[in-house]
Order: structure tokens, then sequence, then C-alpha cells
């Protein structure tokens, strides 16, 4: 069977209006497709060609590399087809990879990348992980990716970035899914994380008590906050109330209120909730309801808004460090500390185990002990 050969434009944006390019090769009814790490935007492609149109942005750089792989692809064919040996596509991809992206490990990520099928949340995680590498070592072959190199990018991000050993710890756990997969497609000989531990410290999770939360809603009723920041306040505020995560939050349509009560699957964990809203919690909804696939609130990145929150904790004379998803920890804390059953809290959660909603139950036994040692003045 002949393979055939195609250059597509795959309509997923990479950054702004810019969209991956993807070789894709066919063989015995068979597809796959292979990121080449470029990308560009529609204007700038010629569908019926397969190629960026002439005299485009980087047209000459783009059609080259294109002509290369394709170039490559034939060789692989043709040499078989000479030494009169099958061929798979999986045969092909280990040796097309070998060829073409074996000397970049940003290359061989961004491609495996492309090929997860995960949520845009996780996907920007995995990126937001390899440019940091890249400020490490902005080149970077998969022959580089070695014990010492772990090590040595272990250092960096305590000694340079002052990262914590929990936040390690998960740049670690995303390289580590890139090094695995080079290795079994024969792309490294050896498991760099054989001979590295990764780390995890147990923390204590952050949280606010119901009379922060108070003072957060004074700081807000005297307008000490910005617009922008009142913005953030209240879907802050109403995660407090519901234990929402940030992207469940942000993906919060009309649609997923009915009778004062929000039905979703949660996106992480895609355990299906059912959180009625209290007074409370309905004092933060939008005055006006939109179209039912309307989002609810304005959120904005997590970014600015762990920002903005940085400045509403302090306006209220807060001095905690707490980010957006301390929310869900102050929700599950609180209803804990009035009575709500630790398996009620599991449901609204979405915790498909109890041992995670029984973390919070030992920060409250924690507190207990706390205020006991009031009687020692």
């Amino acid at each position: 069977m002949i393979p055939s050969f195609t250059i597509v434009l795959r309509k997923e944006r990479v950054k702004g209006d810019l969209y991956p390019i993807y070789f894709q090769v066919c063989l015995n009814g068979k597809c796959r497709r292979y990121y080449l790490h470029l990308q560009t935007t529609l204007n700038h492609w010629d569908n019926i060609k397969g190629r960026a149109k002439m005299y485009s942005p980087g047209f000459a750089t783009i059609n080259g590399i294109i002509e290369k792989y394709i170039l490559d692809a034939q060789t692989i064919f043709l040499e078989h087809k000479v030494k009169n040996q099958p061929i798979t596509l999986s045969t092909f991809e280990g040796l097309f990879i070998d060829r073409t992206v074996k000397t970049s490990f940003y290359s061989f990520a961004e491609s495996e990348i492309v090929k997860m099928r995960k949520e845009a949340s996780t996907i920007q995680d995995y990126r937001f992980e390899l440019s940091k590498l890249k400020k490490f070592k902005p080149n970077l072959n998969t022959s580089d990716v070695s014990v010492k190199f772990i090590n040595e990018y272990h250092d960096y991000m305590a000694a340079k970035l002052h990262n914590s050993t929990n936040t390690i710890g998960k740049s670690m756990n995303k390289l580590k899914v890139f090094t695995r997969s080079a290795l079994n497609k024969g792309l490294i000989d050896h498991d760099p994380f054989r001979e590295y531990k990764i780390k995890h410290e147990h923390t204590t999770r952050s949280y606010l008590t119901i009379e922060e939360l108070e003072l957060i809603e004074k700081s807000r009723q005297k307008g000490l906050l910005s617009e922008s920041e009142v913005n953030v306040c209240d879907y802050f505020l109403f995660s407090c109330y519901t234990g929402l995560r940030y992207q469940d939050l942000r993906n919060l349509t009309w649609d997923k209120i009915e009778n004062n009560t929000i039905r979703l699957t949660m996106q992480k964990t895609r355990q299906p909730v059912m959180i009625p809203l209290t007074t409370k919690s309905l004092k933060y909804l939008p005055f006006t309801k939109r179209e039912q696939n309307e989002k609810v609130f304005r959120v904005v990145s997590n970014k600015k808004t762990n920002e903005r929150l940085k400045s509403i904790i302090s306006k209220a004379g807060i001095t905690k460090q707490i980010s957006f998803h301390n929310a869900r920890h102050t929700f599950a804390t609180i209803a804990l500390t009035i009575g709500i059953p630790i398996e009620t809290i599991r449901d609204f959660l979405g915790h498909s185990d109890l041992k995670t909603t029984q973390v919070y139950a030992k920060i409250i036994d924690q507190r207990k002990v706390d205020e006991m040692k009031k009687f020692d003045y």
C-alpha cells in the first residue's frame, strides 16, 4: 500500500490567531498526525496546497520545513521498499520521530501535548511547565534529560525561583509524563526519575473564618474595593459559600442553576454535584439573569484573580496568604464547624474518596486544640 502525506492546519488555536500545522500520514486505511511545531494564521494558509501562502510572513521558512518533513517521511518508506521490508504506522512513527524531533525535547513534548485528551486548563498547565523549563534550559535535547539534569533543574527551582517542595514536585510530575513517553518511544534509553524521588510535604491548608469573610464583605460594602476587585470579590465569596473550584466557577452557566440549586459535573473529577444555594451565596449572583448558556460570572485569569484577591484580603485587614483555591478550603472548614456531616460535605465538594474530605476534619481538630490552649494564660 502506498502511503499518503497531507499537511493540515488544525482548527485549534495555539496563541492569539495562530493555528498549529500538522503532518498527516495515512497507510492501509489508518492515519496519524504529527505536530510540526509550526503555526500560522487562517488568512496566511492555503488549504488546497497545504502550504503557507506565498509572501505571507515567514512563508519560506514554514514551507521549507514542511518540505523537509515530507522528504524525511518519503525516505523512510523508500528505504523499506528497497529492502523489501513491510512497514506499519507504528514502525514509521518511531523512525520519523527519530529523524525529526529527537534532537529537541521541547518539540517532542509539544507533540505529546497536542495528543492529550485533557481539559484546556490542564493543557495550559503542561505548556506553562514547558515555558518554565525553557527559562532554565532554552535549548534542550532529549539526550540531555538525565538524572544530573533533573537534579540541576531541582536546584534551580529551589534556589533561583524559591519554589516550595510541593511546587517543585508538581513541576517534576509534569516533566515525568514527557520523559516516560520518550522512554517508551525509544527517544531516551534511561528513566531519569528512577534515581530521583519526587517529594511532597504535608502543608496546613489556609482558610478564612466566618469572621474574616464578614470583614471582606464589610470592606466591599464600604466602597474600599475598585470595580475590578468587586468583580473578583463577588465570585470569590460565592466560591467560599459553595465550594466550587476556579475552573468550575469560570465555566458555570445559568442553565446549571435551577430552583436555587447548582447541578453540574465537576471538570477535574467528573463527579456530578448538587449544591443548594444559601442566602449568603445568592447575594453574590449577578442581579440580571442572562441567556441559559451564558456564563454567570466574569471570571478573569487565575493570575489576575489572585493578584486582585491579594489586595482585597489586605484591604479587609487580613494577614493570611490566601489564593482563590483557599475559597474551597474555607467552604469545607466552615461547613464542618457549623455541623454539616462530613459525608454531605464530601458530596458538595465532589470528592470520590471520603479520606480527601477528612483532611478538613483534622484542621478542625487542630483548631480545637489551639483554642483549649487559651486556658493556659
